[in-house]
């Protein structure tokens, strides 16, 4: 067959009835679960077509974007659009379906829907960080005005540990893992004429640096779905108004 892109212009389409990357997301207990929807021939966000019959394309997959071909003979060959260029190439390449499709064309139409999918993520995060500045003003960064990094996120907690760690035992899918891990107290957003805090965590980790990962996913998710993957050894304390004040919580002697 003749590649029908061999003297054309690779063109990037997008999908409009995925481009939210929407999947079918339902809870057991505090477990979410994500089911992928029925992968058909419209299930693309991003498509490059590289010959009438066959294309690249980009899909919503378990809150990233997977890059595949478009048919497959070997069927759920893909990689997010983050790994490396190379890499997708050379794992999608069995599916490249007809010999008469250049492989320059194939790693060019790549690159295009990688490209899309950066841009496409970028502007997601930037929205999402809107919607969690107007809930929460303190998780935006005072010299770059976006998310909070990790470095100004530690300076404006104050965290407590305690000396001793706390062994669990978890089992995970028929698995069973010993843990040895550390109680921690976090407290986050300072209320000036309070001396006091928005927010209150309690978790168990191996490390700090680990605690404060987990309280800016939680204070990420609380402020942008209003609830979050709950571990069932951690709190979140949230501040209150009284009277039209905000009460918030002092650093505690002992927790």
């Amino acid at each position: 067959m003749k590649n029908a892109n061999k003297k054309g212009k690779l063109i990037l389409e997008v999908n409009k009835k995925y481009i939210d990357g929407n999947t079918t997301n339902f809870k057991i207990g505090k477990t979410t679960i994500m089911i992928t929807p029925p992968i058909d021939e419209d299930y693309w966000q991003f498509r490059v077509k590289v010959d009438k019959e066959q294309a690249i394309v980009g899909f919503p997959k378990f809150n990233t974007i997977g890059i595949a071909f478009a048919k497959e003979d070997d069927w759920n060959t893909n990689l997010p659009y983050n790994s490396s260029t190379d890499e997708i190439w050379e794992h999608i390449k069995v599916n490249k379906y007809f010999a008469s499709i250049s492989d320059e064309d194939c790693i060019k139409a790549i690159k295009m829907v990688q490209n899309a999918a950066k841009e496409y993520k970028r502007a997601e995060k930037e929205m999402e960080d809107m919607l969690v500045f107007n809930n929460e003003p303190f998780l935006k960064s005072e010299s770059k005005g976006n998310f909070i990094s990790k470095t100004e996120f530690k300076n404006a907690c104050q965290i407590l540990r305690a000396r001793k760690t706390t062994a669990f035992t978890r089992t995970f899918f028929g698995q069973t893992e010993d843990l040895v891990l550390r109680k921690f107290c976090l407290l986050f957003g300072y209320i000036k004429d309070q001396s006091a805090y928005r927010y209150k965590f309690t978790t168990y980790e191996t490390t700090t640096d680990k605690a404060i990962e987990r309280f800016m996913y939680v204070l990420r998710e609380q402020n942008l779905h209003l609830e979050f993957n709950q571990k069932n050894y951690e709190t979140l304390l949230i501040g209150t108004l009284e009277n039209g004040r905000e009460r918030g919580f002092k650093i505690p002697i002992c927790f």
